[in-house]
């Protein structure tokens, strides 16, 4: 008689602990209209500050390659997924040897939780082989890899204004600071 009551004793506990556990997640219920789960995209509103690699091919005779380093810094307004913003550029050339500086525009669409796709648009100065202005067209791809920090590569075109210098083609990758 003893093992009989053991067995059901047991068979009650085990039957127990089965439906305890699915118990146990209906502990908690979000009031109606509360997300559980919110996942917040990146932020990439506010300032921020880089630097930055460029490789340039000027359209000069058969072509001259230029290696620069630079920096930047910026603003981004972020309205959700549209992004936009301004950034101006410093860069110093040592086989010219020059410097480039320029403002653009920027204007891009978020793709995915981290990535941002953009367009630039803007004016410039380089100081040498000629001194001349020049209007900028390009565009890139940003990442942020934490919070505060992304890499980006992009190309941009300059096209000098009459009488300057030939116009080039500018690839550059770099890191940015955000703010």
């Amino acid at each position: 008689m003893k093992n009989k009551t053991r067995i059901a004793v047991a068979a009650a506990l085990i039957a127990g602990m089965g439906t305890s556990s699915a118990l146990a997640t209906d502990l908690y219920t979000p009031p109606a209209g509360v997300a559980v789960f919110d996942e917040a995209g990146t932020d990439w509103s506010g300032f921020y500050f880089g630097v930055y690699g460029e490789f340039t091919h000027v359209n000069v005779g058969p072509g001259v390659n230029v290696w620069g380093v630079g920096k930047r810094i910026g603003y981004n307004f972020d309205t959700g997924n549209i992004i936009f913003g301004v950034e101006g550029a410093a860069e110093y050339q040592w086989q010219t040897p020059s410097w480039d500086v320029q403002v653009v525009g920027r204007l891009g669409v978020e793709l995915g939780d981290a990535a941002l796709l953009y367009a630039t648009a803007g004016v410039g100065h380089v100081t040498a082989p000629v001194a001349s202005n020049y209007a900028t067209v390009g565009g890139g791809i940003e990442y942020m890899v934490t919070e505060n920090v992304s890499i980006r590569g992009d190309y941009k075109y300059k096209a000098i204004i009459p009488g300057g210098a030939p116009d080039s083609h500018n690839f550059s990758i770099g890191l940015s600071y955000h703010f």
